[in-house]
């Protein structure tokens, strides 16, 4: 919300002002210099990985007829949801980033290297 308040032109200069004050204070926080447009990406990385090995459970599960409580099946379905939100979020904030000026253009081409590299069925993609 900070990041989208502080490019927010409808804002007033003031709330704008401090708002870019905090948002300078997280996207750049001090000694190690990884840039927080690496760490979202790093992040958005993770959440994908984590969403292929709950996939794997889900068939290894199916295929050994585990899946037989309803629970379980809930459990995964809210893990796999909240993986899919948690990646847009990372998602929408790198839009931001951008926007703002917090990356630079090595940022960028890690993004098209991954795009290079996804598959073209990815449901993160699609999300």
């Amino acid at each position: 919300m900070i990041v989208q308040l502080s490019a927010d032109i409808n804002q007033d200069d003031q709330l704008r002002a401090d708002l870019r004050a905090i948002l300078d204070d997280i996207v750049q926080p001090g000694v190690p210099p990884l840039r927080y447009t690496q760490r979202c990406l790093s992040s958005m990385t993770d959440i994908k990985l984590w969403l292929q090995r709950l996939a794997e459970k889900l068939s290894g599960a199916s295929v050994l007829e585990r899946l037989q409580h309803v629970e379980v099946l809930q459990m995964m379905e809210y893990q796999r949801v909240s993986l899919i939100k948690q990646h847009e979020s990372l998602a929408v904030i790198l839009v931001y980033l951008v926007k703002e000026s917090h990356s630079v253009a090595a940022d960028f081409d890690q993004v098209l290297e991954t795009m290079r590299r996804a598959d073209k069925y990815d449901n993160l993609l699609c999300e």
